[in-house]
């Protein structure tokens, strides 16, 4: 949309991903502004449940579920602000293609997350299940397009640097080579 900024979240629409957290974080959003709206990218055994929580909450025209996609990197390229509401996490992928997209990332502290985006640096950690932060962090980032830019550069650099393909390569080499000299 012209008009709004788009927050998006790429996961499987099942309990552990927190994705009700996110339904009403939103319900609370709506409250106090309406230039945003929100896509799920996903599918998942909770999809219907969360489509009557929407309807529950009145956000039917802001949220939208786009189901299984093939086009995630091109659904970045055309979002505002990625967000990650899981109650358990180890390492996202999810969270991994939207700093490389230059997203800034508002996360759960869950598990691994808090390991990748780090607070008020490349992004905005919310307590686990915390409904009420996660609607200030994306109030926070929908006002300040200068601060959501910049948390998005550092989401970027910061990804490059540890989860870029050459680090990535050197890492798994260094275990290589330690375990080859072990075994000498």
């Amino acid at each position: 949309p012209v008009d709004k900024k788009v927050i998006i979240c790429t996961s499987r629409l099942s309990y552990e991903k927190g994705i009700h957290v996110l339904l009403e974080a939103l319900g609370k959003l709506q409250t106090s502004r309406q230039d945003w709206e929100c896509w799920l990218v996903g599918d998942g055994d909770q999809r219907s449940l969360y489509e009557e929580r929407v309807r529950q909450l009145g956000i039917v025209g802001a949220v939208r579920f786009w189901g299984s996609r093939d086009d995630v990197p091109t659904l970045l390229g055309l979002a505002d602000i990625f967000v990650m509401p899981s109650l358990m996490e180890t390492l996202s992928y999810s969270v991994m293609e939207a700093q490389i997209a230059g997203l800034p990332i508002v996360s759960s502290d869950a598990g691994g997350l808090k390991e990748a985006v780090q607070h008020e640096v490349n992004g905005l950690l919310f307590q686990t299940g915390n409904d009420d932060m996660l609607t200030s962090h994306l109030n926070l980032l929908l006002e300040d397009e200068a601060y959501r830019g910049l948390l998005g550069k550092q989401a970027r650099k910061w990804a490059l640097v540890h989860r870029g393909l050459d680090p990535m390569v050197k890492r798994v080499l260094e275990v290589y080579r330690k375990e080859m000299s072990r075994a000498q």
